[in-house]
């Protein structure tokens, strides 16, 4: 790759001063952070979003007998419905859409039985063997209000049959609070 600093340095070839990283993710990542401070970064956590959970809806909870896997797609899936969850808790498949999520899982005693082993993504969820075979299923997936579009046309399209159960939505934050 051809130098194209012209002379200049780049403030990405910070190596012997403390580079000053801001993470704006809404959820704290002490891991992330420690990897952070022993590259000598100083860090600034300032989310952008804040995160409203969400109950399941009485109409949804119906669906947590019905399906046979249950589907996580971010650690703020989970929101406050441990509880609710682990009551309705029987034999369904648990899918983590990465390890943060089964960790977080795994502490609300939620075992989790696939998290994709690279791509912890949508894409990643739906190259799982869990949903490539000729076994139907009936996915209900937790997520953002919003809804995961994609995921559903991928699992529809398998031939899976699938409910999407809101469980937290993005707010954007008071820029003054960023200021």
């Amino acid at each position: 790759m051809a130098d194209r600093s012209n002379g200049h340095s780049s403030p990405c070839q910070k190596t012997l001063s403390t580079a000053h990283i801001l993470l704006t993710h809404t959820h704290c990542d002490h891991y992330l952070e420690q990897l952070l401070t022993q590259k000598n970064t100083d860090i600034t956590h300032v989310p952008m979003l804040a995160i409203k959970p969400l109950a399941i809806s009485k109409i949804k909870q119906k669906a947590l007998y019905e399906a046979d896997t249950w589907v996580f797609l971010s650690k703020h899936s989970l929101g406050e419905n441990a509880e609710l969850l682990k009551q309705h808790r029987s034999d369904q498949c648990i899918v983590a859409i990465g390890p943060g999520t089964a960790h977080l899982l795994s502490d609300h005693d939620i075992t989790v039985d696939y998290v994709p082993e690279q791509d912890h993504s949508s894409d990643g969820i739906l190259a799982l063997p869990l949903f490539n075979t000729d076994s139907k299923r009936n996915v209900l997936v937790f997520s953002e209000a919003s809804g995961p579009a994609y995921l559903k046309k991928g699992l529809k399209e398998r031939g899976h049959a699938v409910i999407h159960a809101a469980t937290y939505q993005h707010q954007k934050r008071d820029t003054t609070e960023i200021a």
